[in-house]
Formats: C-alpha cells, sequence, structure tokens
C-alpha cells in the first residue's frame, strides 16, 4: 500500500500528460482526415468521368457506375458536414460522418499543435486526464485508508 502511495503521484502526472498530449491530436488527425476524404470524392469522381465515357450496355458497368455515384454522393455530403465546422463541433461531426474506409486511409502522423485549437483539446485532456486521477484517488486510496482506522 505504501508502494502504491508513493508511485500514484508519479502514475497520474504520467496518465495526465498523456491524455493531454493525445486529444491535442485530434485537430491534425482531423485535417488528415477531412484530405483523405477530399482524395476520395476526388478519386470517384474521376472514376465516374472514366466511366462515363467508355460506358456501355453492360449491366455490371451501370451498377458499377451506380456503386460509385452513391459512394460519390455520401463524400460529398461527408465533406461538406465536415467543412468550416467549430472546433467544438469538430468531434462531433467527425463521430457523425466517420467512414471506416476512409479512416483506415488515413496515414496519421501525430503532430505538435501550436495552434490555438491544439492548445485547448490538450487542455481538455488535461481536465479529464485530472478528474479520472481525482475520482481514483479519493476511491481507491482514500477507502483503503478508512479500513485501516
Amino acid at each position: 500500500m505504501k508502494l502504491l502511495r508513493w508511485l500514484f503521484p508519479v502514475i497520474d502526472r504520467i496518465f495526465c500528460i498523456v491524455l493531454a498530449i493525445g486529444l491535442a491530436q485530434f485537430p491534425p488527425y482531423y485535417a488528415q482526415y477531412v484530405k483523405v476524404l477530399s482524395g476520395a470524392s476526388q478519386q470517384t469522381a474521376a472514376s465516374l468521368e472514366k466511366i462515363d465515357q467508355s460506358i456501355s450496355e453492360e449491366l455490371s458497368r451501370h451498377q458499377a457506375r451506380e456503386d460509385l455515384l452513391a459512394q460519390q454522393q455520401q463524400y460529398e455530403d461527408a465533406l461538406f458536414a465536415l467543412s468550416d465546422v467549430a472546433p467544438w463541433e469538430k468531434p462531433f461531426k467527425l463521430i457523425g460522418n466517420y467512414d471506416r474506409t476512409i479512416g483506415q486511409a488515413v496515414l496519421f502522423q501525430p503532430e505538435v499543435p501550436l495552434d490555438w485549437e491544439g492548445w485547448v483539446y490538450g487542455l481538455i485532456g488535461l481536465g479529464l486526464a485530472l478528474v479520472v486521477v481525482g475520482v481514483v484517488k479519493k476511491f481507491l486510496l482514500n477507502r483503503k485508508n478508512d479500513k485501516k482506522g
């Protein structure tokens, strides 16, 4: 128990730093996701144009065109929904318009966000971490003190 009391201040600081840095990565991820979504939208548009240029009577091409058209519309809708969004709306808009294929295509590179949005998300992460640490400390460490007394 004494070891836990000694290690807890170190662990809680590490947890706070990790969560703050982790949430500060949201703005760069969001920007990269929108770039990939935009590229996918342009790629499906190019594929549609190619199919339109070489359209034939084949049903499979027609079906492929319809599928691509639906995908293009989905990408365009998501891109529109994610464009010009207030920073506090971004997590909710991304969750509502998230596409697993686009998410897997994002080759996320962590960054050090030095803009105000990155700092705000970092501070939110730090605040959440402090709340979690406070709750754990209150219930875990104080409960063991109550058993001693």
